[in-house]
């Protein structure tokens, strides 16, 4: 991604004799992001980058030979079914809206009484919604980065270290409520965050799942009155960096104010048949009630485990696994041919948890530094000695 002592896109902007400064003026950013973007390319969306690129006077990028890498397109699978099976929804939905409810007494031929029909099409809508997979697995394996390359969209931040620290869901843009499009404060928002809910417990199969102290209903985000009382904050996709991720700029102030949670909206072909929860990495040193496998469960339909290629499912990946594969749902039966575990999988990684330039100041000087505060008592009496 590097070249000397300037990554290819300073290269590109001084060749163009633009400075930083005239560059963020015109892509209407700060002149620090300037800066950062170059250190770090793959910090930038497909869309600041094509816009870079065309003010250095370049074509877009896929028609630039050697300057940036290959452009990853995503997961991109057929939604003509689940199109049809949303449509028959819609009729149904029409036909239990103009008919008049059955009697619902008791027959002799059945026991008790009759569902109301609204009950059963609000179970149909349920069963037919979009799955939602989850991608969970310890700190630091890369689990952003492939959320980005499924979806071919550099939507999550991604970094070196730990960085992950809200638990965001990922949706396509048309599953926006209503409600929400109509509303002058949020249709041309991008990503919100939101606080913990004191009052939020949710519950699967009789059984109470308290994240304590960060409760959270997903399932409830298309709900108006629960959305507007628990966002903290709004706006582009750049937020997700500020205010979820351990190093982001306004990192103290998400963990003051409890934001546990984040929400944003992509227009990518593989959101169109299903949603994604990325999680924040375990085993950080930051552990709660919220990170352990029967609470992520009640989140997500489908795990995604990921584990890098060294230390491949070390003890800590067995120990979460066995917890995580005991809250499944099988899928499998005497009469099914699906296979055991066919809604979980499992992906060794091996991501670059750093693509930047400044490796002292990004790496090697935090790093010291933690080193110097935790040998620091056993330094002194070295000294003493």
């Amino acid at each position: 991604m590097t070249e000397g002592k300037h990554s290819y896109l300073a290269r590109l902007r001084m060749d163009a004799n633009i400075t930083q400064a005239t560059m963020a003026r015109i892509m209407g950013v700060a002149q620090n992001q300037i800066s950062r973007w170059e250190r770090n390319p793959n910090a930038m969306n497909a869309g600041a980058r094509d816009e870079y690129l065309r003010n250095c006077g370049f074509p877009p990028p896929q028609t630039v030979a050697g300057l940036v890498p290959p452009t990853v397109t995503g997961l991109a699978p057929d939604a003509a079914a689940r199109d049809a099976l949303q449509a028959n929804i819609r009729v149904l939905s029409c036909y239990v809206d103009t008919v008049s409810p059955p009697d619902s007494s008791p027959s002799e031929e059945l026991p008790g009484s009759l569902p109301a029909v609204k009950d059963l099409l609000e179970n149909v809508r349920f069963l037919a919604r979009k799955p939602r997979i989850g991608v969970v697995g310890r700190f630091d394996q890369g689990k952003s980065r492939l959320v980005n390359t499924l979806l071919g969209s550099d939507c999550l931040p991604t970094a070196y270290q730990p960085d992950t620290s809200l638990i965001c869901l990922v949706r396509h843009i048309s599953d926006r409520p209503e409600w929400m499009q109509a509303d002058p404060e949020f249709m041309n928002q991008d990503a919100f965050v939101f606080k913990s809910d004191e009052d939020t417990e949710i519950v699967e199969n009789g059984d109470i799942f308290v994240g304590q102290p960060r409760r959270f209903d997903f399932r409830r985000l298309d709900d108006a009155d629960y959305f507007r009382r628990l966002r903290c904050v709004s706006g582009g996709l750049e937020i997700l960096r500020d205010f979820g991720t351990k190093r982001g700029r306004h990192a103290t102030r998400a963990k003051e104010q409890d934001m546990v949670a984040a929400l944003a909206f992509v227009d990518v072909p593989l959101l169109q048949t299903c949603d994604v929860l990325d999680f924040p990495g375990y085993d950080d040193g930051d552990s709660g009630e919220w990170e352990k496998p029967e609470f992520a469960r009640t989140l997500f339909d489908i795990p995604i485990y990921v584990s890098g290629c060294i230390g491949f499912f070390n003890a800590a990946d067995r120990e979460y696994i066995d917890s995580l594969i005991k809250q499944l749902p099988p899928v499998e039966d005497k009469d099914s041919p699906a296979p055991p575990l066919r809604n979980a999988f499992f992906v060794a990684t091996r991501a670059s948890h750093f693509d930047g330039e400044d490796i002292d100041k990004e790496i090697l000087d935090p790093a010291a530094e933690r080193t110097h505060r935790h040998l620091e008592g056993s330094l002194r009496n070295v000294q003493e000695g």
